[in-house]
């Protein structure tokens, strides 16, 4: 079935129904005929999120969490709050919890504008070799400490999107970081020993 509707050549890959095995099944079979494809997956609640990201899923959707944001929504602008803070408030909920939309610009909300220096961007950091970072795995390396998120791996001229935790640094890989200016240049500080900002 996969192989008769093109998913070789697909970019994206949507899963919306809630029948897990079948997802898992889906998953697994897709990222086997395109390591590259990019999967969004729905799930009933977040107890099965993980899964289904080993799985290969780029994003996985729980119904519960949207519901309970869209539920807080209609409660706070019910006691008066404004609707910029409603909606403020949800960006940075989704933002926390979707990988993916931390890669979206967010001045999507024209009247809440973050300083330069707070701002999200990425960037990219070539590993060396004699880079402290070699030999580590991503969860080893715990960008997260630094609110920075390792968003790809380019390896061999090949990019891997939001790779695993237990991926191990290579010399040579590019990793590909998310963060605000600060706490890039700590972090490439850090995974390199140098002590030069990113560029």
């Amino acid at each position: 079935m996969l192989e008769n509707v093109g998913v070789e050549r697909a970019a994206l890959l949507v899963i919306s129904h809630d029948d897990r095995p079948a997802a898992l099944t889906t998953l697994r079979n897709a990222k086997r005929l395109n390591p590259e494809l990019a999967a969004v997956v729905r799930t009933r609640d977040q107890q099965h999120v993980e899964e289904l990201r080993k799985a290969g899923a780029t994003e996985v959707i729980p119904e519960t969490l949207e519901a309970s944001m869209l539920l807080t929504s209609h409660a706070l602008q019910s006691l008066g709050v404004p609707l910029y803070r409603v909606a403020l408030r949800l960006q940075e909920q989704r933002s926390s919890h979707y990988r993916m939309l931390r890669e979206l610009f967010r001045g999507t909300l024209d009247s809440i504008k973050p300083e330069a220096s707070e701002q999200e961007r990425l960037h990219s950091v070539l590993m060396s070799e004699g880079s402290p970072a070699i030999g580590q795995s991503l969860s080893e390396l715990d960008t997260e400490r630094d609110d920075v998120s390792v968003t790809a791996l380019v390896r061999d001229d090949k990019r891997e999107r939001y790779p695993g935790g237990a991926t191990e640094v290579q010399i040579n890989d590019v990793l590909v970081l998310l963060g605000s200016q600060d706490n890039l240049e700590r972090v490439e500080r850090r995974l390199t020993g140098s002590g030069q900002p990113p560029e």
